[in-house]
């Protein structure tokens, strides 16, 4: 912990990137990277981001979207795995079904405990909207990260990323010019993640 007060006293870093090195310092995390991009990073195509990052593919690079059930009941708030909001980590290469988190969703629900079933009908997710995403998880826009987020939300994991070889993906840092690189393992370690098919 000493070393890495020196190399922070060293460094210019931000709030964000500070809270991020301590939290994974803590927990003894041992793959993690976190890169600081170029301001026009967006405008670059995903091979060049790849380069950057020094990724085997463009498979590699991943994203968090906040969903929003906007189906959801108010009835069954109190049921155990029948949430309103959800975070999701797909690969940029892939496109998100918003079908299958409902299936998944409705499936986890109707299967935990034993609790009513919540009919099919209250089960409809959409991206959520800016700024519901930012007050949930505190980043913004081709920022967010699912780490210290600002509520514990349910997080899916695209099961497409565990077929990742090496295990090692990319995803957003807490800032728009950060990228964040995590081993698999870690990350399903140090996460609620839920392993899902949520692609098509």
């Amino acid at each position: 912990m000493e070393a890495l007060a020196k190399r922070i006293n060293a460094l210019p870093m931000s709030e964000v990137e500070l809270n991020l090195w301590y939290f994974f310092r803590q927990r003894k995390l041992r793959s993690i990277q976190i890169k600081r991009a170029p301001s026009d990073y967006y405008e670059w195509t995903l091979e060049k981001r790849r380069d950057f990052l020094g990724a085997p593919s463009t498979h590699y690079l991943c994203k968090t979207i906040i969903l929003e059930n906007t189906a959801w009941n108010e009835l069954y708030q109190d049921e155990p795995a029948y949430f309103k909001y959800v975070a999701v980590v797909i690969q940029y290469e892939s496109k998100l079904s918003s079908e299958k988190v409902m299936k998944f969703a409705k499936e986890w629900q109707n299967n935990s405990i034993k609790h009513k079933k919540v009919a099919k009908k209250h089960f409809h997710f959409r991206l959520a909207d800016e700024d519901i995403a930012h007050k949930l998880t505190g980043y913004g826009y081709n920022a967010v990260t699912p780490f210290l987020m600002k509520t514990e939300l349910p997080l899916l994991l695209s099961k497409e990323i565990l077929q990742l070889s090496p295990e090692y993906f990319w995803l957003g840092g807490g800032e728009v010019d950060l990228k964040l690189g995590i081993s698999i393992d870690e990350f399903l370690e140090n996460t609620n993640a839920m392993v899902a098919d949520i692609t098509s």
